[in-house]
This record gives C-alpha cells, structure tokens and sequence, in this order.
C-alpha cells in the first residue's frame, strides 16, 4: 500500500534465536509501533511452520531461493526495490528486540523530514550506519534502490565476507546521511558528524540494538554493563564517552 511504513529484516536457517526472535519482534512492534509492518525475507530452509506464524502475527514473508550465506544478510535492502510502495522503511535484525527508546528515536526521525535515520547507542557501534539500526524515507529509498547489489555480483567480489553488509552502507547509505540524515547517538557522538542525543533518557543499562537469545537473555553479557565496559575502555578511537 502506497504510504505504509516498513520494518525489513533478513531471516534463513533454523536457529531459534533467530526465528523466535522474528516472531517477538512481530508481537513487539505491533504494539510500539503500529503504523509499521513487518517484512521477513526468507531462506528456503526457515521452517514453514515460522513463516506461517509470522503471517498469522500481521508480517509480510518474502520467499529467496537464494544460498543462506553471507549474502542474506543484505536480502533486507531489497524491500528498497519496492520503494513505490511505502513511505518509510526501518532495517532491523531478528535477534533484537525494539523498546521505547528506539520508537522515540524513530518518531523524532519522522518528525524532522530527514531522509535516512541511523543509531549508535553503545560503546561497541562504532560504525558509521550499523545495518540494523538504520532507515530511509520512500525519496532516499528511490535513490538506493538503484545501488542494492545483485547476490550474484557480491559473491564475485574480493571484499566478500561475513560484513559484506556493512561495507555497502558504508559506500552507499553513509554518504547520504551529511545533507539529508539524522543521527540519535548517546557515543560516538561527534566521529561521524554531528548527532543529536536519543529523546529519552537511558533506564538503567538498556541500549537500542540489544541483541538476545530465544529465551530472552543476553546475546552478549560483557556487553550490558555500559558504564563499566566504557570506563575501563582503552580504546584508541574515541568514541564520546560520557
């Protein structure tokens, strides 16, 4: 429909982290941010039984025959070829978990009519445009569209590996964010450019981009205590701690 709002995700394999999650951000996003669908782009090895619920949860399924490989992770751009169809898109990963801070960040992102929206909200994203935590509206997505890869076309590169990613937000997306982008960032506040700081205050050591397993538990414990691992950071890059 011509207008709505998306949420991409990429999604292969059997893994529960993965397919539990999909499913969790589903039932969270639905109640954050209700004006947003969920899209999964699936491998053919997802197990029909999650593609069934996801569908059954409001989700949209793409099915890709394509290899469950490094590749996949970049099937999420391809909603950007269906850039007629919506007015913004948000890009996130399966095993994260949307929480209130981000939908601040998200309706701030609306608000201010820029066209591409990125988050650095822990010592550890220190990249310019994590593929997780980025969006573009419909004009930005129309550009971008023209610069998704075809799979076939990234496996012949000598760059090819498991941030393939990353390295084409990083050569494709970044350089739009200096004149039509917002930054939320709570570090690596100023590294990349200006930044504004997330609308809402941090509640303990929650941070956007969480990543968890199927149970809901950290994905990386060394990485909740934010003051403690940023603290006792020696890190050459400065970041902007606070």
């Amino acid at each position: 429909m011509t207008g709505s709002k998306l949420i991409s995700f990429s999604l292969f394999g059997a893994d529960p982290t993965y397919t539990v999650g999909a499913l969790r951000n589903v039932e969270l996003y639905r109640e954050l941010l209700p004006d947003y669908t969920c899209v999964f782009f699936c491998g053919p090895t997802v197990p029909s039984i999650v593609k069934s619920n996801l569908v059954r949860e409001g989700a949209e399924v793409r099915e890709i025959k394509g290899r469950e490989d490094w590749g996949a992770t970049m099937w999420r751009f391809l909603i950007l070829n269906e850039w007629e169809t919506f007015s913004h898109v948000i890009f996130r990963d399966c095993d994260s978990r949307p929480s209130s801070r981000e939908v601040a960040a998200v309706r701030s992102w609306e608000a201010s009519g820029k066209g591409v929206h990125v988050m650095n909200d822990h010592p550890a994203h220190g990249a310019v445009v994590l593929a997780g935590m980025w969006g573009c509206t419909q004009a930005q997505a129309s550009y971008l569209c023209l610069e998704v890869p075809l799979v076939s076309k990234i496996r012949m590169s000598n760059d090819y590996h498991e941030h393939i990613h990353q390295g084409w937000i990083e050569t494709h997306v970044a350089p739009e964010i200096p004149g039509d982008g917002l930054r939320h960032a709570s570090f690596w506040k100023t590294f990349y450019g200006p930044s504004e700081p997330f609308p809402t205050e941090r509640v303990g050591n929650e941070f956007v981009g969480a990543a968890f397993k199927a149970d809901g538990t950290s994905r990386y414990p060394d990485h909740e205590d934010i003051y403690n691992l940023c603290n006792s950071c020696r890190c050459v890059i400065k970041c902007d701690k606070s």
